[in-house]
């Protein structure tokens, strides 16, 4: 009972931000127009000083940890193509199944994933987050677009040279990049920046989650329940299952172990439905997968916690 309080006390806090943001939004103090510019705050300044911050200071040989970059990405892979050949059964309507596959697939480990791997393992810089956020994140991306590109009913096609250039403009990578000299080098910035930083920082994740709440659109997911529960299920459920227990074997240690646990377990990213909606796949399915998996992690990722402990991981 302790550990399965330890779980919920972990995850809960997490998502009473994102239902504090769903509420804010129905009482009209977050409006669509504010946390459209707040996810663009959050998304190109606070979070990449937060990364840019965690980097820094972690040591150097962290951020090449080849084993478990290999683990991560190999994860993702097998994830993508397992979700993708078992969607031919479970969504048999083909307009549908771009939806289905990406929000299956596709965690929302930066918002979610990095202050849930953080609570559980207490430690305010967790190296292995950094490198999900480097290497599957984009990955993420790459493997969304090719998907909903194939699947697309509006003519959309995937230009392969914009793609790669949006990856490296992308601030959380570009952030990544510019910090790993001070890590390698262990430089050290002024007292001043880093006490100019340390709030723009801080604000990321509270803020982040915030407008999480406040974007999804809970009526979308009655209709398209059964699809989107089953895609749900596939998120949360089943790939953490499945790959878990893998890493736990072949040796990883407790924070690399918690890491992969946690990026297989966070709800779906919200970016599922927008590249979903954007490239011309079914958006319904896609809103509807992002809140049956925010509603299911509430009690999988404590489960998941307690199953943890039990295996002496945590």
């Amino acid at each position: 009972m302790d550990t399965l309080l330890f779980g919920i006390g972990t995850v809960l806090p997490i998502f009473l931000l994102i239902l504090t943001g769903a509420f804010l939004k129905k009482i009209h103090i977050l409006t669509d127009e504010f946390v459209q510019t707040g996810n663009s705050l959050v998304y190109c300044c606070a979070l990449p000083v937060r990364m840019f911050q965690d980097v820094a200071k972690s040591d150097f040989h962290t951020m090449t940890n080849v084993r478990f970059i290999l683990l991560i990405v190999a994860v993702t892979l097998a994830s993508f193509l397992l979700i993708w050949l078992m969607s031919l059964k479970l969504c048999p309507d083909r307009s549908k199944r771009g939806a289905f596959v990406h929000g299956a697939f596709r965690g929302n480990y930066v918002y979610v994933g990095v202050p849930v791997t953080q609570n559980i393992l207490g430690m305010d810089v967790v190296p292995c987050t950094v490198l999900v956020i480097a290497f599957v994140v984009p990955l993420y991306n790459i493997l969304g677009v090719l998907l909903m590109t194939y699947y697309n009913q509006d003519g959309h096609r995937v230009n392969i040279k914009q793609l790669l250039l949006d990856l490296l403009k992308n601030p959380l990578i570009l952030s990544v990049l510019v910090a790993l000299p001070f890590s390698f080098f262990q430089w050290q910035l002024p007292e001043v920046v880093n006490r100019t930083l340390d709030p723009l920082g801080a604000i990321s994740m509270p803020l982040a989650l915030l407008f999480i709440g406040a974007s999804i659109h809970y009526e979308k997911f009655l209709k398209e329940i059964r699809l989107s529960l089953t895609a749900g299920v596939l998120k949360v459920v089943f790939q953490p299952l499945l790959f878990v227990p893998l890493a736990i074997a072949l040796g990883f240690s407790t924070e690399e172990v918690v890491t992969m646990y946690v990026m297989l377990a966070v709800p779906t990213a919200l970016n599922a439905y927008i590249v979903t909606r954007k490239l011309g796949g079914d958006a319904e399915t896609a809103a509807g997968t992002v809140v049956a998996t925010v509603l299911l992690s509430v009690l999988t990722i404590p489960i998941g916690i307690v199953l943890l402990k039990g295996a002496g991981v945590i």
